[in-house]
């Protein structure tokens, strides 16, 4: 089946995608374990996406330049027509960077309905969403792929989750369709990640060749749960934070609210989408200094940021979970059976 549009709807927020069909079907087989597709809503004050300058109107656009030197990319904007136009080469990262359009223009609603964001990824145990939080190197990826393993754990976000408070005060934990990002030094530990010819995300070729402990393996949602047979979990209530340290003896340790508090904090994205390897800091609030922070800064331009972020928001996350420590050499045995 190609598409020539589709409609993309997420608790309230809303973006039309046109254009491109290959793009635009690319796109439906990754959201469709994510999105509401197709829903029933006018499109009028509704964000559209454009995948292909080829497909664009004649308008007066706005230029911003993103990319990357093997992936160019241009971003023609009109606000006044709330519309976006992709303008990069037809294939593989046309479709990559429409993806992430889409889910920065999905974020920043949720942002504004009171969403929050942070660098953790999270599995779904039944129905209990475990998020795992850590600085780089804290053996959070090892933990998470392990678990993974097991056919009772299920895909919900990696170094990616919102939540979002329903009106009944429970956290829902939202996963993303972006890629995993995984060093290669780790693929000896996980065989099912070898033969990785048939992942998806052009990158990959690219940096396949490179210092390992630098270069990654990026792999889909949808890989990773056939290659270590698992399922994806789009969200699901969040009721754990664990805080993952490297070395030591292997021990489960509880924490207190405001000590779960400090964990989210130091792990807490504050803006819905941001360049690579940097973050704003609560304390430091300047629009023009975070601006600069922005993958899309013609969107924070836009939308701009609630008034009432605060550490109180991160707080209210840790009164309505459960916190916990665990110090581990990657093997996730005592976390599991602690989680049973």
């Amino acid at each position: 089946m190609t598409l020539s549009k589709v409609k993309i709807r997420r608790m309230g927020a809303m973006v039309v995608v046109t254009g491109d069909p290959d793009a635009i079907t690319w796109i439906h087989d990754r959201g469709q374990f994510y999105f509401e597709l197709d829903g029933q809503f006018t499109d009028k004050d509704v964000w559209h996406i454009i995948a292909g300058k080829e497909h664009a109107p004649s308008l007066q656009w706005h230029q911003f330049d993103r990319g990357i030197p093997v992936a160019p990319c241009t971003f023609l904007f009109n606000v006044s027509h709330r519309t976006i136009v992709v303008d990069a080469p037809p294939g593989s990262w046309r479709k990559l960077w429409t993806l992430r359009l889409v889910r920065d223009i999905l974020r920043w609603q949720l942002f504004h309905q009171g969403a929050v964001f942070i660098h953790a990824s999270v599995v779904a145990h039944h129905s209990t969403g475990i998020a795992l939080v850590g600085r780089k190197r804290s053996g959070k990826s090892t933990l998470f792929l392990k678990l993974l393993r097991n056919g009772d754990y299920g895909f919900v976000a990696e170094d990616d989750l919102t939540v979002v408070c329903k009106p009944d005060g429970d956290l829902v934990a939202l996963g993303w369709p972006g890629c995993l990002r995984i060093r290669r030094s780790m693929l000896k530990y996980f065989p099912e990640l070898a033969e990785e010819s048939n992942f998806m995300h052009p990158a990959n070729e690219l940096e396949k060749k490179g210092d390992p402990e630098v270069a990654l393996l990026r792999v889909f949602p949808e890989e990773i749960a056939a290659r270590f047979n698992s399922y994806i979990m789009p969200e699901i209530k969040l009721n754990m934070i664990v805080k993952t340290q490297w070395g030591g003896e292997s021990a489960v340790l509880p924490l207190s609210s405001e000590e779960t508090t400090e964990v989210l904090v130091d792990a807490w994205d504050i803006l819905p989408e941001r360049r690579p390897g940097i973050r704003p800091q609560l304390n430091n609030r300047s629009d023009q200094l975070w601006r600069i922070f922005c993958f899309n800064p013609l969107l924070f331009d836009f939308f701009g940021t609630p008034v009432d972020i605060a550490k109180t928001k991160i707080s209210e996350i840790a009164d309505k979970v459960s916190g916990f420590a665990f110090c581990h050499n990657g093997d996730p045995e005592l976390l599991r059976r602690h989680f049973i």
